[in-house]
């Protein structure tokens, strides 16, 4: 608890910070949260795309000509088409 204490002090002390913000760095709480998630989404056609592993790759039949994984474009094109997603 001293440690606490002399760690409080060096930084109400030595920096001009508000009580609020030395108490959330002291505690190790978020200063701030986002309930969204923000997901990149690349629409270069020329990007990289990862292939399937080998071990899959030689199972599969042999006229198939998929060996690449699906990528979140191709989620999108894949999605049903009906009124609710135009």
């Amino acid at each position: 608890m001293g440690e606490l204490r002399k760690l409080g002090s060096v930084y109400l002390n030595n920096r001009e910070v508000s009580v609020m913000e030395s108490v959330y760095r002291i505690s190790g709480m978020h200063m701030k949260q986002c309930s969204r998630q923000v997901i990149f989404i690349p629409i270069d056609p020329d990007n990289h795309r990862l292939s399937l592993p080998l071990s899959q790759l030689q199972k599969r039949e042999e006229d198939s000509e998929e060996v690449w994984l699906p990528n979140l474009i191709d989620k999108y094109l894949q999605r049903p088409l009906n009124d609710t997603f135009n």
